[in-house]
C-alpha cells in the first residue's frame, strides 16, 4: 500500500470566478413559487426564493473562499490509495497519549470540513478548557466521490466504503480496530416478534420518512439525470443541498434555521461539492446502497463491536429505543439528548464532544472489554 501524502485544499481563482459568475447569472425575475409556500411554513416546497436570494447575495458579495480555504487547511490532510481508491482524509495527532483514534465519517449532504471544529475539540482539548491528557487522534476521511476523494470507475456501496476506511485506519496509518459510535438506522420491515415500543418505532420513523424521502428515491434511481440538471446551476445545488440541511435539523423550542446554520457555513458546505465537481458522483453511493440491500445482518446476529449511540431529537432520522439497537449491536452506551438532530457537529456540539470523550475513555480504560 502507497504511503500517504500531504494535502492541501488549493482551488484556483478561476474556478471560483467562475462558479461565482454562474450565481450571479440566476434567472430570479422568472423564478415563482406557488402561494401556498409562503406563509407559516414557507419551506413547505423546498427554499424560498427569499432565503436563496439572501444566501446567493452573501456569496456573492461577503463570501471569500481564499480565507475559507485556508481554514479548511488549519486541518493537517493527506492522499492515500487503498485498493486502488485515492482517498482524501485530514489527520490530526492528539495531545494525549491514547492508542485509540476517533474516525469521524460524513455522509451525504456534509463533509470532512463539517466536523472541523469537533476535531479540534477532541484532539486538542487543553485549548477549549479540557485536559491535554484526554486529546485523541482523530481521522476525517472524505467518502469516495466526494470533496477531494474521486470517484471511482464503478459503483461503491456503503459497505465497501467501510472496508476500505477499515483498511485506512488499520494498515495505511498502523491503528488497531476502530469502535462503533452513533448509527442512523432506518428499520425497514418490522419483525413478527417485534415489541409494541418497536412497532410504536417504526410507525413513527415511517410516518417523519415518507414526505422527505423524495431527495434519496431521485439519488438512488436515477441520480444522471439528476447530475445534469444540477451540473451548471451552483444554486441549484445549493438549494438541493441546503433544503436538506433544513429539514434535517432541530427547530424546536423557536430556533430559527438562521440562528443554526451561518450563510458562511452553509456556503462552505455547497462550495465542496462545487470546487471539486462532485455533486453529482456523491449521488453514486446512493445506487451502491440500492444494490447492497439493507438486511446487513443474518437473522440472530448482531455485531459485537462496543457501540456508543448519541439518540437525538432528529425530525426526520430518529433513533430507534435502546432495546431494538441491542438486537443488532452490543450497545454499552446509550445517551438521550435534548437538542441537535442530523448535524450535531454543528447544531449540539457541546454534547457530542462531551458524549464522544466519555467514551473514548472508557474504551482506554477498558471498561467494555471482553
Amino acid at each position: 500500500m502507497a504511503q500517504p501524502k500531504p494535502f492541501a485544499v488549493d482551488i484556483s481563482p478561476a474556478k471560483i470566478d467562475e462558479i461565482k459568475r454562474r450565481v450571479a447569472a440566476f434567472p430570479w425575475p422568472t423564478f415563482r413559487v406557488p402561494n401556498e409556500g409562503a406563509g407559516e411554513d414557507d419551506w413547505a416546497y423546498g427554499p424560498p426564493p427569499a432565503y436563496m436570494q439572501a444566501i446567493s447575495q452573501h456569496w456573492l458579495h461577503k463570501y471569500d473562499w481564499t480565507a475559507r480555504q485556508a481554514r479548511m487547511n488549519h486541518l493537517p490532510q493527506f492522499m492515500v490509495t487503498v485498493d486502488s481508491f485515492d482517498i482524501h482524509y485530514a489527520h490530526l495527532r492528539g495531545s494525549g497519549s491514547g492508542a485509540l483514534p476517533v474516525l469521524l465519517l460524513h455522509g451525504w449532504p456534509y463533509s470532512f470540513h463539517s466536523f472541523h471544529e469537533v476535531a479540534l475539540r477532541l484532539a486538542f482539548p487543553e485549548r477549549f478548557g479540557g485536559q491535554a491528557e484526554d486529546g485523541v487522534d482523530v481521522i476525517i476521511p472524505s467518502m469516495p466521490g466526494y470533496d477531494f476523494s474521486p470517484a471511482a470507475k464503478d459503483v461503491t456501496g456503503p459497505r465497501a466504503v467501510a472496508e476500505l476506511y477499515n483498511k485506512l485506519v488499520t494498515i495505511a496509518l498502523g491503528y488497531p480496530s476502530v469502535r462503533h459510535y452513533g448509527a442512523e438506522v432506518r428499520s425497514g420491515k418490522v419483525p413478527a416478534h417485534a415489541t409494541e415500543e418497536e412497532r410504536e418505532f417504526a410507525e413513527d420513523e415511517y410516518r417523519r420518512w415518507q414526505p422527505e424521502s423524495a431527495y434519496s428515491k431521485l439519488q438512488i434511481t436515477k441520480p444522471v439525470k439528476l447530475g445534469y440538471a444540477m451540473a451548471d446551476s451552483p444554486v441549484g445545488v445549493a438549494a438541493w443541498i441546503i433544503e436538506a440541511f433544513h429539514a434535517w435539523s432541530d427547530l424546536s423550542g423557536g430556533r430559527r434555521f438562521e440562528d443554526v446554520f451561518s450563510f458562511e457555513t452553509l456556503v462552505d458546505e455547497v462550495m465542496l461539492y462545487l470546487v471539486t465537481d462532485a455533486f453529482h458522483s456523491s449521488t453514486w453511493i446512493y445506487i451502491g446502497e440500492g444494490r447492497e440491500g439493507s438486511n446487513v445482518l443474518p437473522d440472530g446476529k448482531r455485531i459485537e463491536v462496543p457501540t456508543s449511540i448519541l439518540a437525538l431529537p432528529d425530525p426526520v432520522f430518529p433513533m430507534m429505543p435502546r432495546g431494538m439497537a441491542e438486537k443488532s449491536r452490543r450497545v454499552v452506551r446509550y445517551t438521550k439528548a435534548w437538542r441537535g438532530a442530523h448535524f450535531p457537529f454543528y447544531e449540539a456540539q457541546d454534547e457530542l464532544v462531551v458524549d464522544l470523550q466519555t467514551f473514548m475513555g472508557e474504551l482506554e480504560r477498558g471498561e467494555h472489554q471482553r
